[in-house]
């Protein structure tokens, strides 16, 4: 792999250090795995992982307009936001179709946008073409910062450890300046695994101190360090889709269950009518589901999804579970095929038996 032009986040040269394969993603160089994903993974959902996602997208929005504007172009409630708050949200087209998927966060004088690295530029170029006389600022602030995030059971047990913050007070997508050692930073309470989950921004220049502070102090809760495989194992068993993976611009909202991305009762944004039409008279035609697959390889991306000969849906990724022990994925059925249960196959290379199941998988489920 040539890395001569692929960018890398501020932690690269302690993750190197620590044993970290690299892939590419959207540009960057990021760790895959230290070693063992499967053991990463085991770790995450029994005790505690670190991760940096410090290639994630991260635009600020300025200006005295930047609420009623953001309002009008995404699905979810912008002008509510308080200060200390936040929201996952899409933006649409005029038809409904998912053109990106954010989170968007409420500071005291500007929005933070925070997305995947391979829809930076074009969250940019979409928003800054319905600028006309607004007083809105864009302004791509990824490399000045690090994002690097716990996740796990034991990661607010070791949070209040060491800042004596209460947790149990924030909101999902809250956030709040906390101070972790001599490290002060703005914390998010986020999760990408469908655990526990809480993710600190923190400027560039001290995010190895941070990164090893919080191992040192979090050896005692079992905390190691986990990358893009284990992380992918776990989305998927939380049943947590990935723009360009699992949605593109040919989804309709509901299709990958983003219904907590919208605000039935917020007013006019582009694709309303459409999410209006959808959430009162109409089903979609297609629902991403999750598949139970017994396999001895990765399947296909994009693998046909059959039932008696008949083609109902597609794969869209994949991983294997080693809580299951087995292979699982998500992907799309024909609505009528959404039922926990039903059997069906996975045309890739050879033929898979497979059978679909709700979201999130069993591993995941609360009791």
């Amino acid at each position: 792999m040539s890395t001569g032009f692929l960018k890398k986040t501020p932690l690269h040269d302690l993750e190197k250090k620590s044993g970290a394969a690299f892939r590419e993603y959207a540009g960057w160089l990021i760790p895959d795995h230290y070693g063992y994903a499967a053991e990463e993974t085991r770790c995450v959902k029994q005790a505690a992982g670190i991760i940096d996602v410090s290639c994630r997208a991260k635009i600020r929005v300025g200006g005295k307009d930047r609420a009623p504007f953001l309002h009008s172009m995404v699905s979810n409630d912008v002008k509510k936001l308080t200060p200390d708050g936040g929201a996952y949200t899409a933006m649409l087209n005029a038809q409904a179709r998912v053109l990106a998927d954010f989170h968007l966060f409420c500071f005291q004088d500007y929005l933070l946008l925070d997305a995947t690295a391979s829809l930076t530029q074009k969250i940019i170029t979409t928003l800054d073409k319905y600028i006309i006389m607004e007083d809105v600022s864009l302004t791509d602030v990824t490399n000045d910062y690090a994002f690097l995030g716990l996740e796990g059971p034991a990661a607010p047990m070791l949070i209040n450890a060491l800042s004596e913050e209460n947790l149990n007070a924030l909101a999902p997508y809250a956030h709040k300046k906390i101070k972790l050692g001599d490290f002060e930073t703005e914390m998010f309470k986020l999760s990408f695994t469908g655990s526990e989950g809480y993710y600190f921004l923190i400027e560039a220049r001290m995010a190895e101190g941070l990164w090893e502070f919080l191992l040192k102090q979090g050896a005692a809760f079992g905390l190691k360090p986990f990358g893009a495989a284990a992380l992918n194992t776990l989305r998927i068993e939380a049943g947590i889709p990935w723009y360009g993976l699992d949605m593109d611009e040919r989804n309709l909202l509901p299709e990958p269950g983003l219904d907590h991305a919208v605000s039935l009762d917020k007013g006019c944004y582009i694709g309303q009518e459409m999410i209006s039409r959808l959430s009162r008279f109409a089903k979609v035609n297609k629902k991403l589901v999750g598949f139970e697959m017994d396999s001895d390889h990765a399947p296909e991306a994009g693998a046909r999804v059959t039932l008696d000969g008949k083609n109902i849906g597609y794969l869209t990724s994949s991983a294997f579970s080693s809580t299951l022990n087995q292979w699982i994925g998500l992907g799309y059925v024909a609505r009528d095929y959404t039922s926990s249960g039903t059997q069906v196959s996975i045309e890739s290379g050879s033929k898979i038996q497979a059978r679909v199941t709700s979201l999130p998988f069993a591993s995941c489920r609360k009791t």
